[in-house]
């Protein structure tokens, strides 16, 4: 099934392999960040963490509390981007996240600046070589994702 976005658009899916380069690549920002520890899987990354499926969807998707972040977690991020070019160059960077595409693959990280019950103690999955978190409980999240602002 083809998912679709607001207007109506197909939304491309990528292969597995592509989620899972995209998704070590924005680990490997969100540790020079130091906010690896802080990154919540969101949307269809968090499901099939949850469910130990191969990724699957339309990119990679991750939420940071916006208590984690502040002026200097900001100014590293831009630091990546700038110096490093980890992130693109042209990324913008702002107090509600930043969006980006890896070989194609869009990543998306929202600061997230409303507090939500199901992110407050999220679970730890472990996915592929690494440790998440995800949502807890997962199901009310999942039911509710799409009011995630």
């Amino acid at each position: 099934m083809q998912k679709k976005n607001k207007t109506g658009k197909t939304l491309k899916q990528f292969s597995e392999q592509e989620l899972r380069e995209a998704l070590f690549q924005l680990e490997d920002v969100m540790d020079r960040a130091l906010l690896s520890l802080d990154m919540i899987a969101h949307k269809d990354t968090a499901k099939a963490m949850k469910e130990v499926t191969e990724l699957y969807g339309d990119g990679i998707d991750f939420i940071v509390e916006a208590k984690y972040v502040n002026e200097n977690t900001i100014g590293i991020l831009e630091s990546i981007r700038d110096s490093e070019h980890l992130i693109p160059a042209g990324t913008e960077i702002t107090k509600d996240g930043f969006e980006y595409e890896y070989q194609g693959v869009p990543v998306r990280v929202k600061f997230l600046h409303q507090r939500y019950p199901w992110l407050k103690n999220p679970d730890g999955v472990f996915y592929a070589t690494g440790n998440y978190r995800v949502p807890n409980p997962f199901d009310n999240y999942w039911k509710a994702r799409f009011i995630i602002r």
